[in-house]
């Protein structure tokens, strides 16, 4: 599409924007992601470089899940798969928005409010998105995007492991994307090719039974040399910067500091139960909610 509106990210240069992510973009809670920084309080104490968001880490998700797609479903016709090819087809745009919106209910902080939402909403973030998501209905189905199917997909429960696997599994776009986004802005300058990875990415299963069908890689030294890269980054980044001992001290003050408001003041707790204030929610937005409602 010649006049098709693009974004320009570090990691994949030039990416483009399908049209139904340009008719729902300036949606509160889609306008919140840009104001939420992937790794939370690690930007403040840890990692000065890390202020990416999660608005970034959406995009970027999106844009691998299709990339995904595109690579499984060459490789399935060139073996005859149709099944599989076909299935792949018909679900590209759905997992890319289901790229794009996994992690739409998360909070501010990064993970610092996984524990007072269970506490108080008694619903993790995951379900939390499935709610945000059944409100882009009218938008989405109009491009042929079903958010039943969609969400499904994000929380890994839809029937075919192999679509659930590129966005909800060990190999998916998610974990592809973040991997690289957070140790390219902390300043880790890790070596690793997505399109290398990705190229080794193959549905496993018979053709005839997509019930049964999973997302796995080639049987070649290579996947096996790539993903065990994979694995190595996967673990330096948790060791390195996801558990790094200052910030977590951090982040553990500031979910005691949110619990102790939700006990002590009812209006505060709304910003949590009710979705319309949730929507609206970023890290600067609580901060200041923070400050008004216990002696901070």
């Amino acid at each position: 599409m010649l006049n098709q509106k693009r974004v320009i990210d570090p990691l994949y240069g030039s990416i483009p924007m399908p049209l139904w992510l340009v008719h729902v973009l300036d949606r509160e809670e889609i306008r919140r992601m840009m104001f939420i920084r992937q790794l939370g309080l690690k930007a403040y104490i840890d990692f000065p470089g890390a202020i990416h968001t999660r608005y970034s880490h959406a995009l970027g998700t999106m844009h691998v899940a299709g990339r995904i797609v595109d690579l499984l479903c060459q490789k399935a016709t060139s073996k005859g798969h149709t099944n599989i090819a076909q299935c792949l087809k018909e679900n590209k745009n759905t997992l890319m928005a289901a790229g794009f919106f996994h992690d739409i209910g998360h909070g501010p902080f990064s993970h610092v409010l996984d524990y007072p939402l269970k506490k108080f909403t008694e619903k993790s973030h995951e379900e939390i998105a499935a709610d945000m998501i059944v409100t882009f209905k009218p938008e989405l189905e109009r491009f042929s995007i079903p958010v039943d199917f969609m969400t499904e997909i994000i929380r890994g429960i839809h029937e075919y492991n192999f679509i659930c696997g590129i966005i909800n599994g060990p190999l998916d776009a998610d974990k592809l994307d973040y991997l690289l986004r957070d140790s390219y802005h902390v300043g880790l300058k890790y070596s690793f090719d997505v399109d290398i990875f990705i190229n080794e990415y193959v549905v496993l299963g018979n053709d005839s039974n997509l019930s049964a069908c999973e997302l796995g890689l080639e049987s070649n030294p290579g996947a096996i040399d790539t993903a065990e890269i994979y694995l190595l980054i996967w673990k330096s980044l948790y060791d390195i910067v996801y558990y790094a001992p200052w910030s977590r001290v951090a982040e553990k003050m500031l979910e005691k500091a949110i619990l102790r408001a939700c006990e002590e003041k009812t209006d505060f707790k709304e910003i949590f139960l009710k979705r319309e204030k949730y929507a609206e929610l970023t890290d600067s937005e609580l901060l200041s909610e923070l400050k008004t409602a216990c002696d901070f």
